[in-house]
């Protein structure tokens, strides 16, 4: 059974081969020994506590992990061999934390990771961050502070589906940035400091389904280039300027109450009657 003292919890005595499930209670701090006995555990659940750190050891014998859950808690920093013994992991969770970076081999030896989220406070992504996580297949990184996505970024992420980049402080999406993520079907920009959007950023995205770059601060752009070869059925443009994109589908501008002429596209400013910062944000 588990032992609980004050906020820290003891070492769990007995053998859990499938899940923990912890969350949702007053934790502060998880000792290093606490998961030593539990070599099948496959699922761990500490959501919602107020836990300030883990220990790199904490997890040394559980290398059956698959899915790790920290989100809602107070942990400022993540040591990068943390993760270094748990090769199954599939999905970490880590939203709502204070990690403001995380070092570039944290993830080094998740080769099977398929789900990431980590928001809040993260303000530097670092190029080879997802390096090793070619089997990502969504990444959640919204209400962050982070300002810039390179090519490299996700560059070995060629099984990406879903990206959240919502909510940072991007000022800019180069013609490289998603140039290695082919089968990408939804992605999530809105809520930056966007200005520019190079033309050819979407060049070999052609499967990408869903795109929200509202409440940013594009001022104009070429749609027909912009958006050639995609086959959208969601796209969300506000604040600002408005596109009547012209190479989408009939059917999905119909849906979504786009207007299009094939042969003269168009752009037309609507004024907006709520605030925004320079950012594009609500100030509401």
């Amino acid at each position: 059974m588990l032992k609980r003292s004050e906020t820290v919890w003891d070492p769990i005595v007995c053998e859990i081969e499938l899940a923990s499930y912890i969350s949702n209670n007053e934790i502060m701090s998880i000792k290093q020994d606490t998961f030593i006995h539990n070599r099948k555990l496959e699922r761990v659940y500490l959501a919602n506590n107020n836990i300030t750190d883990i220990h790199p050891l904490t997890f040394r014998n559980n290398v059956k992990l698959v899915h790790l859950d920290f989100s809602e808690n107070n942990i400022n920093f993540i040591d990068k061999d943390t993760f270094i013994h748990n090769r199954q992991l599939k999905t970490i969770r880590l939203e709502g934390n204070s990690i403001t970076d995380i070092h570039p081999n944290t993830f080094q030896n998740q080769r099977r990771l398929k789900y990431l989220y980590m928001f809040k406070k993260l303000t530097t992504i670092y190029p080879d961050t997802f390096i090793y996580n070619g089997d990502l297949l969504s990444i959640a990184l919204g209400r962050n502070s982070v300002s810039y996505i390179g090519a490299s970024t996700f560059g070995n992420n060629s099984e990406l589906r879903i990206l959240n980049l919502s909510g940072n402080n991007i000022t800019a999406i180069y013609s490289d940035t998603f140039n290695y993520n082919k089968v990408l079907q939804s992605l999530e920009l809105q809520r930056n400091c966007i200005s520019d959007i190079h033309v050819t950023t979407f060049r070999n995205n052609s499967r990408l389904r869903r795109l929200d770059i509202s409440r940013n601060n594009i001022a104009h752009f070429n749609q027909t280039r912009l958006f050639a070869g995609m086959n959208l059925t969601y796209l969300e443009f506000r604040c600002g300027w408005v596109g009547v994109v012209s190479v989408l589908q009939a059917e999905a501008q119909l849906q979504h109450g786009y207007h299009s002429n094939p042969t003269t596209p168009k752009l037309q400013h609507t004024p907006n009657q709520e605030q925004y910062d320079q950012c594009g944000n609500s100030t509401e």
